[in-house]
């Protein structure tokens, strides 16, 4: 089964909370030379998570990272046509 498929009842916001904590405790080149909202950003593209999601309420209000741009510095997550 893809992850994709384990993922669907998920919740983005809480999800994407998780992400933005654990990118907290990794310096920048254990995130891969990515921001936090970049880092939250990838990890949902990968689970296939919050497409339309911009920002999540977790304490105060935080930013993702536009799927534009996080395309542009890792271009192999776009979708295949």
């Amino acid at each position: 089964m893809a992850v994709q498929d384990k993922c669907r009842h998920a919740d983005a916001k809480k999800v994407a909370a998780k992400f933005m904590m654990w990118s907290w405790k990794l310096d920048n080149d254990l995130r891969g030379g990515l921001s936090t909202p970049q880092f939250i950003r990838y990890h949902l593209m990968r689970l296939g998570l919050g497409h339309d999601l911009l920002a999540f309420k977790c304490g105060c209000k935080r930013v993702i990272a536009p799927v534009d741009e996080l395309l542009a510095l890792r271009p192999e997550l776009a979708p295949s046509n």
